[in-house]
């Protein structure tokens, strides 16, 4: 009994010693490497400036690889920014978002929180797609935003945007799970719209006859942030 609790006060002990040292300031981590390095040895080429800050490495070959790809390392380069005292934290590194939003609940929780119909459209869509047999999801798309909302849920059920719009088409290539489809929206009705994606998705061998797919897009057609129905319809 001794001996369990000398252990717990030596373990207590070094809590409240580590919890009043605070962390050397002129240390920080690498965001490529995750090697710890003195900030005060740090050459000026060894830092690159990130939103009016500077994001630190231990050698030139990591500055390089965080300067091909600074999106890769942007959350790791947030900490560093806060760890440094560059930047205080006011939000979530990842989504630069408030505390307590919904990026951080459970997914039955971000119902209650929906402001806008293309959001509740994109969040329906998931929600069918997960208890039902749905081979993918058809967004027609004018900006993108809709696409966008449906990829934030993370799912193995494609989704297809069907824009006219280029810059939105190599905007959706970024998307998790979303694969562009250029299509001029020629047709004047909903319905040829629909037979149109029935023969696109056939002849691309994506889909098969037969198979159970949603579609969202906006009435009218063709008008930005206007997604206001879905469907299910059978290939």
């Amino acid at each position: 009994m001794k001996k369990y609790l000398l252990s717990s006060l030596i373990i207590i002990s070094s809590l409240l010693n580590a919890l009043n040292n605070d962390p050397p300031k002129d240390k920080v981590v690498c965001v490529v490497s995750g090697d710890e390095i003195n900030k005060k040895e740090l050459k000026d080429h060894e830092f690159s400036t990130y939103k009016e800050g500077k994001v630190y490495f231990c050698c030139g070959g990591c500055k390089m690889d965080y300067d091909e790809t600074p999106a890769k390392f942007s959350t790791k380069a947030n900490f560093q920014l806060v760890s440094t005292g560059q930047y205080v934290q006011s939000g979530c590194p990842v989504t630069g978002k408030s505390p307590g939003h919904s990026h951080h609940k459970k997914e039955e929780f971000k119902y209650s929180e929906v402001q806008n119909i293309d959001e509740a459209i994109a969040l329906s869509s998931m929600s069918i797609a997960k208890n039902m047999d749905i081979k993918a999801i058809v967004a027609l798309t004018e900006s993108g935003s809709t696409a966008l909302m449906l990829s934030r849920t993370r799912s193995d059920i494609p989704i297809y945007a069907f824009t006219r719009n280029k810059i939105t088409q190599r905007r959706v290539s970024l998307f998790r799970g979303v694969l562009p489809f250029s299509y001029p929206f020629l047709a004047e009705s909903l319905d040829q719209v629909l037979d149109d994606i029935r023969k696109e998705l056939l002849g691309s061998d994506m889909l098969n006859s037969g198979d159970l797919i949603i579609v969202t897009s906006g009435s009218p057609l063709k008008v930005p942030g206007g997604t206001n129905s879905l469907r299910l319809i059978t290939i």
